[in-house]
């Protein structure tokens, strides 16, 4: 049985400027949900403090790398600036994810973060409320996604 996805991107409204989100952000405004998970990092750049030791790390493992949620905090907090990434959540310890197709296990997931560009996030989870927090963390920035009816 396939898990509904609630989703959601956050943009920018104005697409002269550049979008001023990032993802230790994001982690801050679905704590309460996803501190109980296990996480895996698919992909990860961006700019910041001792990152590509990590992104080496991630680029060498062909189904990325899992983490406790401390962990991946610890990650975020050194970015100043997530360029891309995909960040994947479930409360079961998820192994074997390939980096490449992963969208095709995705109701193996119960959050997934996806970054592009720096400025485009697609955020979807199967708790509605991952999604209604992430309304009222960035209200002008928040986009719904969701099919209708969910």
């Amino acid at each position: 049985m396939s898990k509904t996805m609630f989703r959601a991107t956050l943009e920018e409204p104005d697409k002269t400027r550049t979008l001023e989100v990032d993802l230790v952000d994001v982690l801050a405004a679905i704590e309460p949900f996803g501190a109980s998970h296990q996480w895996t990092v698919l992909w990860l750049r961006g700019t910041g403090t001792d990152v590509r030791i990590v992104e080496h790390e991630v680029e060498q493992a062909p189904n990325g790398i899992s983490m406790p949620w401390s962990r991946l905090c610890q990650i975020a907090s050194q970015y100043d600036q997530v360029e891309d990434a995909v960040v994947l959540a479930s409360r079961q310890n998820i192994a074997g994810v390939p980096r490449f197709g992963w969208e095709d296990h995705e109701s193996e997931f119960d959050i997934i973060v996806e970054v592009v560009d720096s400025s485009y996030w697609m955020i979807a989870s199967t708790d509605k409320r991952v999604h209604a927090a992430l309304r009222r963390e960035f209200p002008d920035r928040f986009s719904d996604r969701s099919p209708s009816g969910q």
